[in-house]
C-alpha cells in the first residue's frame, strides 16, 4: 500500500528530526552560507537546525558528549584534537564533515610556513571517520 503525498507530510511534521550543527559563530559567514541558508528547505522536511557554537575547554568534551541525543552532527570546517574526534565519532549517530579551503594547512603567513603534520592528521582522521564529506 503506497502513502499519500497528505500521509507523507503527515509523517514529517508528526516525526521531526534535529540535526546539530557544531560551528565557530552564528554571525561566521561560512555558517550563513553553508548552513544556515538551508534551514527553511530543512524545516520544510521536518528537520530543525539547532546551530551549536563549539565550545573551548574541558566544557567542549561535555558538549559532544550531549549531542548523542541529535540522530545527525554536522562538524564545520574545524579540526579536533583526536581525543575529542574520538568522543563525538562514538556519540554522533551520522557524522557529517562541511569541509572548506585547505583547513589541512596552516595560514600562509604562519612563521612556520603552511605544511603542518598535525593539522594533515586530524584532517586525514576527521575525513576517514565521518559519514559524509561535503
Amino acid at each position: 500500500m503506497e502513502a499519500t503525498a497528505a500521509q507523507s507530510q503527515s509523517d514529517v511534521t508528526k516525526f521531526p528530526l534535529r540535526l546539530a550543527a557544531l560551528i565557530e559563530s552564528a554571525e561566521h559567514v561560512c555558517y550563513r552560507y553553508r548552513i544556515a541558508a538551508f534551514r527553511p528547505w530543512l524545516a520544510r522536511c521536518g528537520i530543525e537546525l539547532v546551530p551549536l557554537v563549539l565550545r573551548k575547554g574541558p566544557r567542549r568534551i561535555l558538549q559532544l558528549l550531549r549531542l548523542k541525543k541529535f540522530p545527525a552532527v554536522i562538524l564545520q570546517r574545524r579540526l579536533l584534537p583526536l581525543p575529542q574526534l574520538a568522543i563525538l565519532r562514538r556519540t554522533a549517530r551520522w557524522l557529517i564533515y562541511d569541509v572548506d579551503d585547505a583547513l589541512f594547512c596552516r595560514d600562509s603567513f604562519h612563521p612556520k610556513g603552511p605544511y603542518s603534520k598535525q593539522r594533515l592528521l586530524r584532517y586525514w582522521a576527521t575525513v576517514t571517520l565521518a559519514d559524509q564529506v561535503i
